[in-house]
C-alpha cells in the first residue's frame, strides 16, 4: 500500500496507476499556493505579536517616564526627616494581616563589592557578592 502526502494530510493510495494520478493531481502551483498560504498566516501571526509586544513597550515607557517624573519632582522638594508611620485601617472585622511600606530617600547610596577566594590553585572560586548601604533618613535598618 502506497500513501502520499499533501500539505493539508494524507491520501491512501492502492496501486501505482492511483499513485500517479494523485501525484499529477498536486502541481507545483498549487503545492506553491499552499506554501504561499502557509507562510502568509505565519508572517501574519509574527506581525500580530510584534505589534502586541510594541504596545506593551510603549505602555511600559510611558509607567517609567510617568516614575521618573514623580521621581524628578520630588527630588526637588525639601528633605524632611520624620521618624513615624501613620497608618489608619479600616477593617470589617479583627484580622492578621502584614504590611510593607516602601520609600523613596534621595541620600542613600548602596556600593557593591565582592569577596573572591578560593582554597588554592585548581580549586573553585567562591564569589560572594556584598555592598556597603548608607542612608540619612535616620531611620534605623534591621538587615
Amino acid at each position: 500500500m502506497f500513501a502520499s502526502f499533501s500539505l493539508f494530510g494524507q491520501k491512501e493510495v492502492t496501486s501505482n496507476a492511483e499513485m500517479k494520478k494523485v501525484t499529477v493531481f498536486f502541481t507545483g502551483a498549487q503545492i506553491q499556493h499552499e506554501a504561499y498560504l502557509f507562510m502568509h498566516q505565519k508572517l501574519t501571526e509574527i506581525t500580530n505579536r510584534q505589534s502586541a509586544i510594541r504596545t506593551e513597550l510603549e505602555d511600559l515607557d510611558k509607567n517609567m517616564n510617568q516614575l521618573e517624573q514623580e521621581i524628578i519632582s520630588q527630588r526637588g522638594k525639601p528633605v524632611i526627616n520624620y521618624s513615624e508611620i501613620i497608618v489608619e485601617v479600616d477593617a470589617e472585622k479583627n484580622t492578621n494581616a502584614s504590611f510593607v511600606f516602601n520609600y523613596i530617600s534621595p541620600r542613600a547610596t548602596c556600593k557593591p563589592y565582592y569577596d573572591m577566594r578560593s582554597d588554592g590553585i585548581g580549586k573553585p572560586v567562591r564569589l560572594e557578592a556584598k555592598a556597603n548601604v548608607s542612608q540619612t533618613t535616620g531611620i534605623l535598618l534591621f538587615w
